[in-house]
């Protein structure tokens, strides 16, 4: 029997998660990622500049940018930081969306859309054959579609929370909460911009390249989701920004981003092959990813003339005494 032909269980495969990002819990490479730390601030992770663009430690900054590695180094976030962050996240990602310099970007990004819509079909038709004729190719682009639908996500926050909780280490924690909060804040636009699409998937077009009911019926987006929610892709968006914000807390592993790079195609030829999305879907799921994953990944917003830290927006919950009790407060403060 060809090896090939094997499909491996689901379970099977959470059990080699762990085995594939063992590089990153392995001690050794902690300890030497603080020696580098003291030798310049050029060895300072990009996870802690001060935003998507703009580094926060550079010659003559007021403060010692060592000293601010080292309480970055140190920060935990809360248990609901995930949550509470996530209006600022908002905020940031329409901060940098809507500028003048991103518009080569999104004409880009538009013109690659639109260049793989008219092509659309006929890969999609190619890839399905694959995938009904190449029992290889099945098993792996079933995998690889699992590897997109949230439990993936999920599991692998978890596992970075469970190795930092067990061993006090304070960048794992910190990783599992911005997972989780890319996951969550990526996850909201992208449903948002489905609801306004409207594009049937692959497997349930009409016609070729699918139809698109912009603004379709909530209730009838419910009823008949394949029908409706194609582009952009969340299985990417999602994947795009867990990927994203371990690169940026581990940027010592230079083999990961090449690694990212690899899965994200792996998972968009798969996603086209097994019928939920065109690839057309794939480049504004990419962008959304990327960019929540950079969000997540850089907690502080640094006012580089004070050098102090805080989040433009951030929901806050606190406790509050009632007459007749206790209760609890939402505040969104700015």
């Amino acid at each position: 029997m060809n090896w090939l032909d094997l499909k491996l269980p689901h379970y099977i495969m959470i059990f080699l998660i762990p085995v594939l990002l063992s590089p990153v819990f392995v001690p050794p490479i902690s300890a030497q990622v603080s020696e580098t730390a003291n030798q310049g601030t050029e060895m300072l992770p990009a996870a802690y500049l001060s935003d998507i663009d703009q580094p926060a430690y550079y010659p003559g900054h007021s403060r010692d940018p060592l000293t601010m590695n080292e309480e970055n180094q140190s920060y935990l976030p809360a248990w609901y930081s995930m949550i509470t962050n996530l209006p600022g996240d908002m905020t940031t990602f329409a901060t940098e969306s809507f500028q003048a310099k991103k518009i080569p970007l999104y004409v880009g990004i538009a013109g690659l859309t639109v260049g793989l819509m008219t092509i659309d079909n006929r890969v999609w038709k190619k890839e399905r054959t694959w995938y009904d004729h190449n029992s290889a190719f099945h098993n792996f682009t079933n995998d690889m579609v699992w590897t997109g639908d949230g439990r993936f996500q999920i599991g692998i926050a978890g596992i970075f929370a469970a190795y930092g909780l067990a061993f006090n280490d304070h960048r794992a924690v910190r990783t599992a909460s911005e997972i989780a909060e890319a996951f969550l804040a990526s996850g909201a636009v992208d449903q948002l911009i489905k609801h306004i699409s409207g594009r049937q998937r692959p497997a349930d077009a009409t016609r070729p390249g699918g139809d698109w009911t912009f603004f379709p019926n909530p209730i009838a987006y419910t009823i008949h989701v394949p029908q409706y929610d194609a582009f952009p892709s969340g299985h990417i968006t999602t994947v795009t920004a867990v990927l994203t914000v371990i690169a940026e807390n581990y940027p010592e592993l230079t083999w990961f981003r090449p690694f990212s790079y690899v899965m994200v195609g792996a998972v968009s030829m798969s996603l086209d092959a097994y019928g939920y999305h065109w690839w057309s879907d794939i480049p504004l799921g990419v962008f959304l990813g990327y960019t929540f994953g950079e969000i997540a990944s850089h907690p502080f917003t640094y006012n580089l003339q004070s050098g102090l830290s805080h989040r433009p927006t951030q929901l806050v919950l606190q406790p509050v005494m009632l007459n007749d009790g206790v209760g609890v407060s939402l505040n969104l403060s700015f």
